[in-house]
């Protein structure tokens, strides 16, 4: 056999060659379960990084609101002085609107008792009021008006919401009822300031005039005139009030005559500086003040002690022995 004729066998291509550059590789079979097992794993590190990535931005969402909640509530918003005088009124509005109830509970349960020494469980002071109560009514017509309805109320200046100031009225006849807190925060009627009770009768004390001093509850005037032509003497006159807030039915007291430097006189210069801030700069009765705004204009409400004294001439003289307040409450608040 001729060896030149045999074929022989085809090269392989150099690595480098442009044969072998030119030919393309040809990839392993994938097996299919290898396929899913890869998208699985794909799908499941993009749920780790999608879970990872929502709850860093949830932390970081809870810190922020974190820190303003704690920046609001260590750093205060700045409070106006209009902003704590509303905050204050309102306040002082609550309170008002959870007392009154009990107060027209008290007023209706003291005008319906018929006994005198039942009345006392409605009334301040009961103790101090359990003789004085009952002898009053034994020389006075109970007064006992139908069907009150009230027509203002509101705290008493000074008396740290301690005292309610109240006008009532049936239609004709105006009562002024004055209410003051107990130390155990019930609300309880005042009832010397409610009959403006005095140890004597008035009419009496001017025409038996006697040395022993009286207390009462007046309503008192400055003779202005007395002082432009002596600035160093007070000259005041009184007068009783009546039930319906008037001057009064009585007759009015003579003329007293004080020193402007003695305890009195400063006294009763006070009362009546008092009575002016119910004032308004035309002279008018402020609204506001509730058991002021049918006082007489240029008088102020005292509670004195006067009594008589025979003058050098012989003739009995009105004294003020004592001016005890520039109120008709019947309790000495601090």
């Amino acid at each position: 056999m001729d060896r030149r004729r045999e074929k022989q066998p085809e090269a392989l291509p150099v690595v480098g060659s442009q044969q072998g550059r030119s030919s393309k590789r040809v990839k392993p079979p994938v097996d299919q379960a290898d396929f899913v097992g890869i998208a699985k794993a794909r799908r499941k590190r993009q749920f780790q990084v999608a879970t990872l990535t929502m709850g860093t931005a949830l932390v970081a969402a809870l810190a922020v609101a974190y820190g303003l909640k704690h920046y609001h509530s260590t750093v205060e918003e700045p409070v106006t002085e209009e902003k704590s005088l509303l905050i204050e009124k309102q306040q002082s509005q609550n309170a008002l609107s959870e007392a009154l109830p009990v107060c027209k509970q008290r007023l209706a349960g003291f005008l319906a008792t018929p006994d005198d020494f039942a009345k006392l469980q409605y009334v301040s002071d009961s103790a101090r009021m359990a003789t004085i109560l009952p002898r009053y009514y034994r020389d006075h017509q109970f007064f006992r008006p139908n069907n009150l309805y009230m027509q203002r109320a509101g705290f008493s200046a000074g008396t740290d919401e301690r005292v309610i100031d109240s006008i009532w009225t049936d239609g004709e006849a105006v009562i002024e009822a004055r209410f003051v807190k107990d130390a155990e925060g019930d609300w309880l009627l005042d009832w010397e300031s409610y009959v403006r009770y005095a140890e004597s009768s008035w009419v009496a004390f001017l025409a038996n005039r006697p040395t022993q001093a009286r207390e009462f509850r007046l309503y008192v005037r400055e003779r202005a005139i007395h002082r432009e032509n002596d600035p160093t003497t007070l000259s005041v006159q009184f007068y009783e009030p009546s039930q319906n807030l008037i001057r009064g039915e009585g007759p009015e007291s003579p003329e007293a005559l004080l020193s402007v430097d003695s305890p009195q006189g400063q006294a009763l210069l006070e009362a009546f500086e008092k009575a002016k801030t119910y004032l308004d700069e035309e002279g008018n009765l402020l609204s506001t003040s509730v058991v002021r705004t049918r006082d007489p204009l240029g008088m102020a409400r005292v509670r004195v002690k006067l009594a008589f004294v025979e003058s050098e001439a012989g003739r009995p003289t009105l004294v003020v022995r004592e001016v005890l307040a520039s109120d008709w409450l019947g309790t000495d608040l601090p």
